[in-house]
């Protein structure tokens, strides 16, 4: 019985929680109907950050939870939730945002609202070149940075010198140049250069990473050292030859010889080096043909140096292929062949060389100004095609210059006969031979009626660009030499005959192997101590099949002092054990089990003396003490 009555108790308790319970859904949901929901109230963004923004809008009791749409992704966040933090934006850039209300049985509006992240850090000044003008000034060039990631602001210039002078000055974009001056003689003085970014609404504008472009040595008034008297002599198209005599002087000793390369119309650096003190004479090689150069070769002492300036133009180069060749009959007899100038043509085209070829004879030849040629009293019965390269004339003693590759046009024919047909080589294979290499074989054409006597090459990389290569009529194998790393190319052949050429075969494609790490980007230097040098890089822009590693090596002149291996995720390392009154510059190259890539130069760094160890520094102290004592006085 007791048993039974606990049951009867626990029933009728369930039954009124149940019922109860009931009461609250009614209530609840009667509620939400009648509250219907509206638009988040006062949504707002807010930019502060340059990779963030904060959203914010009105509470309202009524909501369970939102749904943020933040490009194409949903955030839902809880329903007392009045503001949102979105970060991991890009810097400088438009964002949309939708918010939305919901309840358990209503959606709300949604509403929109878009909002600017600010600005990042501007990428670094490049191509900074100073040029000392007099005793008392000095110029500095330098090419704008090619991402602001913000509203452009100006450059900013910082001056200074060891015994504390300093200038600062702001030069407005899109100006790339400035010029100090009312200096002190005997003086050297540094100059570090920033792009920055405008201030815009609630963002503050931004400073990129500094350039120290070095020292620049102001020259004395009181023993300046002669200038060497320097000869710049032309030795080919992309040759360059500096020679100079010093003369002998009573003033500062030279120490070393440096010299600095650029080109005239842009004034941007081209070369530069460091020579000892008994050299004359420097070779300046890999120039472009037919460009004006502005060299400066420096005797250097301390504190003071001679300066030399001489310009030259290199020899003109060879012209590069006709473009647009084409050949057509225009009377009984008689066929004109027209062209376009070569695309690439380091100098001034003196004339073109035409020749006219039946079959693969040649059989007149014709030199022209102009850009076509005719042909006359030719044997109707043949088939012709012409040949044009254009010339470009060396300067005096024979120096630069030469024709360039011949063009080939099409075939032309006098009588209506249907030209003999010429099949295609056969079963043609590519494999990649390395980074820079594919072999390529074929096997000759299965018909032989009508003979091959060179085979054509079509090599196209995965952007679209052609290159042509020929192989001999005997020929089943050709290695494409001085291909890029990592890329793909298609590859289509043709036989050409005497009056005739093939259909292309099918295009076959290769891969090349992965090549050896690019130059690393924005190699720096800078001291962290009187005893030790930073040098920092940012990876190359192409691994190859990834960075085991870098190497960097500290030189003086042409000399390496020191090698220093640092890992693969590395972007900068600490050089110690710097010698003592030193012009330093620190090499940057990546490695990759492909082998080791180009290397990079860092700015030059100028080292003093070294500080003596503190028993030393208390001993002198203590001399001078006693030297400086009147006669007769005991410590």
């Amino acid at each position: 019985i007791n048993s039974a009555s606990a049951f009867s108790n626990l029933t009728l308790l369930q039954v009124s929680m149940v019922f109860k319970l009931a009461i609250l859904c009614t209530a609840l949901f009667t509620g939400t109907l009648a509250a219907s929901l509206t638009a988040p109230g006062n949504f707002q963004v807010k930019a502060s950050y340059s990779t963030a923004l904060l959203l914010t809008w009105d509470f309202d009791p009524n909501v369970y939870h939102y749904l943020l749409d933040i490009e194409n992704s949903t955030v839902v966040l809880a329903g007392d939730s009045t503001a949102y933090n979105v970060t991991g934006l890009k810097p400088y850039t438009k964002y949309t945002f939708g918010l939305q209300k919901m309840s358990l049985f209503e959606a709300g509006e949604k509403v929109s609202i878009t909002g600017q992240t600010c600005s990042g850090d501007p990428a670094i000044v490049t191509n900074v070149v100073t040029s000392v003008l007099s005793t008392e000034s000095f110029s500095v060039n330098w090419s704008h940075p090619a991402e602001y990631n913000g509203p452009i602001g100006p450059t900013k210039l910082h001056l200074w010198t060891p015994n504390g002078m300093e200038q600062r000055k702001n030069v407005s974009h899109p100006t790339a140049t400035e010029t100090f001056s009312g200096l002190q003689p005997s003086l050297p003085y540094y100059v570090s250069l920033m792009a920055t970014t405008q201030a815009e609404g609630q963002c503050s504008g931004r400073y990129g990473e500094a350039f120290l472009a070095g020292l620049v040595y102001m020259e004395s008034k009181d023993q300046p050292i002669a200038p060497p008297v320097v000869t710049l002599k032309v030795l080919a198209a992309t040759g360059l030859r500096a020679e100079w005599t010093q003369n002998d002087s009573s003033g500062p000793e030279i120490l070393a010889y440096t010299y600095k390369l650029t080109k005239v119309s842009t004034g941007s650096l081209a070369q530069m080096g460091y020579l000892p003190v008994t050299a004359r004479s420097v070779v300046l090689k890999n120039l472009v043909p037919f460009t004006d150069y502005a060299l400066e070769v420096s005797a250097n002492g301390i504190y003071t140096h001679g300066i030399a300036r001489m310009t030259a133009k290199t020899a003109p180069g060879v012209p590069g292929i006709v473009q647009e060749l084409k050949a057509a009959k225009k009377s009984t007899a008689s066929l004109e062949a027209t062209w376009k100038e070569p695309l690439n043509a380091p100098g001034d085209i003196s004339s073109y060389r035409c020749v006219l070829y039946s079959g693969s004879f040649p059989t007149e030849w014709q030199t022209t100004k102009g850009t076509s040629v005719t042909f006359r009293g030719l044997d109707e019965s043949n088939v012709y095609r012409v040949g044009v390269s254009a010339t470009i004339d060396p300067i005096d003693q024979n120096i630069g210059g030469g024709t360039g590759p011949e063009s080939l046009s099409n075939f032309v024919s006098f009588h209506e006969e249907e030209m003999p047909k010429l099949d295609p080589p056969v079963d043609a294979s590519a494999k990649p031979a390395g980074s820079n290499a594919i072999a390529l074989s074929w096997k000759p054409p299965t018909s032989s009626n009508v003979p091959v006597y060179y085979y054509k090459i079509i090599i196209t990389d995965d952007e679209g660009v052609d290159r042509t290569e020929v192989a001999a009529e005997i020929s089943t194998f050709r290695l494409l030499m001085g291909l890029k790393p990592e890329t793909t190319y298609k590859i289509v052949m043709k036989s050409i005959g005497l009056q005739t050429e093939s259909e292309p075969t099918r295009p076959v494609s290769a891969t090349t192997s992965p090549g050896v790490p690019s130059v690393p980007q924005k190699v720096a230097a800078k001291f962290v101590s009187a005893s030790q040098v930073q040098v920092s890089w940012i990876k190359p822009n192409y691994v190859g099949s990834g960075v085991t590693g870098y190497n960097v090596t500290m030189r003086q002149g042409g000399m390496e002092l020191k090698s220093q291996d640092v890992e693969n995720s590395a972007t900068s390392c600490i050089i110690t054990d710097l010698p003592e009154f030193a012009e330093l510059i620190f090499v940057v190259a990546a490695k990759s089990k492909e082998g080791i890539g180009e290397a990079a130069l860092s700015n030059t760094l100028y080292t003093q003396a070294k500080a003596p160890p503190a028993p030393e520094i208390a001993q002198s102290v203590r001399q001078s003490l006693k030297i400086s004592r009147p006669g007769g006085v005991k410590a």
